[in-house]
């Protein structure tokens, strides 16, 4: 018999869940296919986009291709952080990892022994055939602009999403497919430009399954921002953010033409990339802290928005119209989802209903707020 309706307990509705196999859409993948090859290849120049012009064809399939190596590995890294549970350290392990895949076992930047686009890196720092000093500098760079930065813009862009398996094993099987698919031809196009030997092909291998190892049992705390509200300015962290990319600079057109030691370079390469990681920790702060998030954001990404726009201008016609794409993009970032949520909890332009973005860390390093226990049951379900 049914209780009486002035004896029904009232109860709020469970949060949303949205079906998993139907995360993944059109939409979704587009952003992240502008997102993932659209920094390192776009911003910088490595892809032209004016090349749709006079060789759309040639363009299509540089871009497939851009997509089977970056798209694929950063959705495979943010499948692996989700399902694993891991936060930002488990990120940047695994995109170190990518990075070896991809200049070392791909495209053999590693070992090339000059031309473009290693230069001087062909013969400074080379030890035993492998370019040390511009082998350290690509692989944080793809772990930091390839991956970490687009998947950071994603949560923002999706908060819903956060922390919640994109994947079905039949997706991520073409991932995977994707990716070897892409090694396999790099290596065979680029077998005549310097292939690596035998044995540092084995000990890269050993390294990215290692790097795969250690990533699984990194603890999700592991690179959170410490607790309550920033302790350093928005002006501070942009500075801050700059020094990866901007680090650069000196030890391309510097130091690599100088007799200052490699292994002095390699410290410097190390340093411009750990340093602003480790401020960002302890000064970023978990509480109200969403300007800090963009400024530092902003850091990271300000010296390849200046390198389009200039070499844009100077050398390479178009890329400053991707480089001022990016900024208008980011501008409406701002407003959007990185500014503070009004006391309503609604966020910036979302509707009644809406996750407020969580800020970065405050979930305890993890990619995003802890799964309710109903996403849980879906996401078990699906898997």
């Amino acid at each position: 018999m049914a209780a009486p309706i002035d004896q029904l307990e009232l109860r709020p509705p469970p949060p949303p869940c949205p079906a998993r196999p139907d995360l993944l859409t059109r939409r979704v993948l587009l952003v992240l296919v502008l997102l993932t090859p659209g920094i390192p290849e776009f911003l910088t120049g490595s892809t032209s986009v004016t090349r749709a012009l006079f060789d759309p064809a040639g363009f299509v399939i540089n871009v497939l291709l851009d997509v089977g190596l970056y798209t694929t590995g950063a959705l495979l890294i943010r499948e692996a952080a989700a399902r694993w549970n891991r936060g930002w350290a488990t990120i940047l392990v695994l995109g170190l990892a990518y990075g070896i895949v991809e200049e070392g076992l791909a495209v053999h930047t590693f070992f090339q022994s000059g031309g473009s686009p290693v230069g001087l890196f062909g013969s400074y720092g080379r030890l035993l055939g492998l370019n040390t000093v511009w082998a350290t500098e690509f692989a944080f760079f793809h772990a930091t602009f390839s991956i970490a930065i687009p998947l950071l813009i994603f949560d923002r862009l999706y908060p819903r999403l956060r922390g919640v398996p994109l994947l079905t094993p039949r997706s991520a099987a073409v991932c995977v497919g994707g990716i070897l698919g892409v090694v396999l031809l790099g290596d065979a196009v680029f077998a005549a430009i310097d292939r690596p030997p035998l044995f540092w092909a084995i000990g890269l291998s050993a390294l990215v399954l290692a790097l795969l190892l250690i990533a699984r049992r990194l603890p999700r705390e592991l690179l959170a921002p410490v607790g309550g509200p920033p302790t350093a300015s928005p002006r501070q962290l942009l500075l801050v953010g700059i020094l990866p990319f901007a680090g650069w600079i000196p030890v391309s057109y510097v130091l690599a033409g100088s007799h200052v030691p490699a292994a002095a370079t390699l410290a410097f390469v190390l340093a411009s990339y750990l340093l602003p990681a480790a401020y960002a920790v302890r000064h970023l702060g978990t509480a109200e802290n969403q300007p800090h998030q963009f400024a530092f954001l902003v850091g990271l990404l300000l010296p390849i928005l200046c390198w389009s726009i200039v070499f844009g201008i100077l050398i390479v016609p178009g890329l400053e119209v991707v480089g001022v794409g990016y900024i208008v993009f980011l501008l409406w970032l701002r407003r959007r989802r990185f500014a503070d949520p009004p006391p309503s909890g609604i966020p910036p332009g979302g509707q009644v209903g809406e996750t407020v973005p969580v800020p970065l860390g405050a979930s305890g390093g993890r990619v995003g707020p802890p799964l309710p226990e109903s996403a849980r049951a879906v996401s078990a379900q699906n898997q």
